[in-house]
């Protein structure tokens, strides 16, 4: 029985942390990256995604100084993306102190430099995002922040990757994203009959009973992003509520 990890999201753009709702950005939580990653230094969180979901792309070198003052004062795993565009984008990402990158579009755009980052930093330093939409009755895979339709099912996909051997894939409804209604338990039904497979799953979550409903699934990890801005010791409180239920929670 997997222990799932409570994973907090920090959704990065011109400098700011955003809220967004289906891949809109709605408002600013945070002006500064440092002030949201106090609480989660000090309160029970297992790891940080910091994405840059900003729409231009010129701001890289933004990103990567906010990764550097980041990663300085972060004292638990820190995974980064958003913009990986090729090999170097991945290199710069992990020598500004971040310990894996995410990777979305490039699998579609260029494959083998995914392979090169799988190859030269290792999968367990790569985590494969997936931004999943519903169509008649069917998850495709959307790309480019959730504005193009790849028109490719997320179980022919999930047959692409399978021997590229990464160390998790991050699957995000957009659909849920940012609307309150909880993790989209068809995609984990979806993905809990895929075997050799290790899950992230993200967009929607906004209460316990929402979390306890899908750390009852095979997953990894449960990515938080608003539920935990607004409380300071909520990870805290997410995990005492899902050992009382009687899943088994990393400490």
């Amino acid at each position: 029985m997997k222990k799932p990890r409570i994973i907090a999201a920090l959704l990065w753009s011109d400098g700011k942390i955003i809220e967004s709702k289906n891949f809109i950005h709605t408002n600013i939580i945070h002006y500064d990256c440092l002030i949201a990653l106090e609480n989660f230094n000090k309160y029970y969180i297992d790891e940080i995604l910091l994405i840059n979901v900003c729409k231009q792309k010129n701001k890289k070198k933004l990103f990567l100084k906010d990764l550097k003052k980041l990663s300085k004062n972060c004292f638990i795993p820190l995974a980064a993306g958003g913009w990986i565009e090729n090999f170097n984008d991945a290199s710069n990402l992990i020598r500004s102190g971040c310990d894996r990158v995410i990777i979305n579009s490039l699998l579609f755009k260029n494959y083998s430099e995914v392979e090169k980052i799988v190859n030269v930093f290792g999968g367990q330093s790569v985590i494969l995002s997936i931004d999943l939409k519903k169509i008649k009755k069917e998850f495709f895979i959307f790309i480019n922040r959730g504005s193009e339709n790849t028109k490719i099912k997320i179980e022919n996909y999930l047959e692409k990757i399978e021997n590229l051997n990464v160390g998790e894939i991050l699957v995000t409804s957009i659909d849920n994203e940012g609307t309150d209604k909880g993790y989209n338990i068809q995609i984990m039904n979806k993905i809990e009959k895929i075997q050799n497979q290790n899950f992230l799953i993200f967009g929607g979550a906004s209460n316990y009973m929402q979390i306890l409903k899908a750390a009852k699934k095979k997953v990894n990890g449960l990515v938080i992003a608003n539920l935990l801005h607004y409380k300071e010791n909520e990870a805290y409180n997410i995990k005492k509520f899902l050992k009382k239920n009687k899943v088994s929670i990393r400490n």
